[in-house]
């Protein structure tokens, strides 16, 4: 599989997005550390899937995108990263409507991992990178698809029409 990546988020941040798809093979990971500095690479590199970390302006980076004809088709990962904790039903509400306002606002997925930021040995993260894995594999079929289409369709706008 030939495809770009775009993480967009600190240093943990990035380290957990390559530890998440370690099973991908060809795929190529450009880095921004916040959604100001994405914008630029977005634009020149028109990367395949976007893994932004949630932020102040992860909505926006996403709205930006989804807004331009030539953007749209760019996968974007909204992922919040939590401290583990047990989870009220205040709390799940919360992730919800978390979850709600970013696929409204452009997110193709919008995902919640749990990370002990204080102490990462403690923490067992396979299951969530697992998870992230998949939301990564899930937008790089569908940026495939989606191109394969665009192939096809400009073959059939190029081929003369057949004459009844």
């Amino acid at each position: 599989m030939n495809a770009s990546l775009l993480v967009v988020g600190d240093d943990r941040f990035l380290a957990f997005i390559q530890q998440s798809i370690e099973a991908l093979d060809a795929i190529t990971i450009e880095v921004a550390p916040n959604p100001a500095e994405a914008v630029p690479l977005i634009q020149a590199q028109q990367p395949d899937v976007l893994a932004i970390q949630a932020q102040a302006e992860a909505l926006q980076l996403c709205q930006h995108v989804k807004a331009q004809n030539r953007l749209a088709w760019i996968y974007c990962v909204l992922i919040d990263i939590q401290p583990p904790c047990h989870r009220d039903h205040a709390g799940i509400e919360l992730q919800t409507a978390a979850r709600i306002e970013a696929l409204k606002n452009g997110a193709d997925a919008h995902v919640e991992i749990s990370l002990d930021t204080d102490r990462p040995s403690a923490c067992d993260s396979s299951i969530e990178q697992q998870l992230v894995g998949a939301y990564i594999c899930s937008g790089l079929r569908r940026v495939r698809n989606y191109r394969e289409l665009m192939r096809t369709n400009d073959l059939l706008s190029r081929s003369p029409s057949p004459i009844p």
